[in-house]
């Protein structure tokens, strides 16, 4: 069986477990940056190992793969951590803040001989199936170009935090483009050339407020 350390505790980090146990693998341990609180989600979860140490957990667990559920600016060193262990990558978007930690993450990975994946959403939605057959049936002939509108109807007042700081991973490229190239690339094929962008931050302001540790 597939074992998956998973690193996160909050709403995405025990998705991410309910998920992979749901998928057949074995969940071996969760590591977080809070002693009571990950011990907390531990014992709920009935996940036998918990802490805060990412390196420790990878040489203590030994796991088949990791599954990386933090904030958006704490995914690079721990993904490389875990590629240096061997480990096959599945994170939460972005996998990096820039162009060029991405780049390095991926040939580190070829060097290995370990896949790296990103958590995107919508990509099984029923609308999304649906184009993706009208094109694998040539309904529409053959696709030349996708044109893609969002409307992300973010919340304006959610507190200030990582996806408000460029340096962080935040932005809009960051967090709504991820997904809108996953479908496009469901819908007509994953063959990714070259892509370019920049990242922008669409709300402005945002209140600060205490520490949350659980945005769901």
């Amino acid at each position: 069986m597939t074992k998956v350390l998973i690193f996160g505790t909050g709403f995405a980090g025990q998705g991410h477990a309910e998920a992979f146990r749901a998928a057949g693998a074995e969940v071996v341990g969760i590591v977080g940056r809070t002693p009571h609180v990950v011990k907390e989600v531990a014992e709920t979860m009935g996940i036998p190992y918990s802490g805060t140490d990412w390196q420790q957990a990878l040489d203590d667990c030994k796991p088949d793969v990791v599954s990386i559920a933090t904030p958006g600016g704490a995914h690079y060193a721990p993904i490389k951590q875990a590629i240096a262990a061997g480990c096959h990558v599945f994170c939460d978007k972005p996998m990096t803040h820039s162009a060029e930690t991405a780049v390095e993450l991926c040939q580190l990975a070829e060097e290995k001989g370990v896949k790296t994946a990103y958590a995107a959403s919508f990509r099984y939605a029923p609308s999304v199936l649906h184009a993706k057959r009208l094109v694998a049936e040539g309904a529409i002939g053959e696709p030349t170009e996708i044109e893609c509108m969002s409307h992300f109807n973010l919340e304006r007042e959610i507190p200030f935090g990582w996806s408000h700081r460029r340096e962080d991973g935040g932005g809009r490229l960051n967090n709504n483009f991820t997904h809108t190239l996953s479908i496009a690339a469901s819908v007509v094929g994953d063959r990714i050339l070259r892509v370019i962008g920049e990242v922008r931050d669409d709300l402005g302001r945002a209140p600060i407020v205490d520490g949350v540790h659980n945005f769901a």
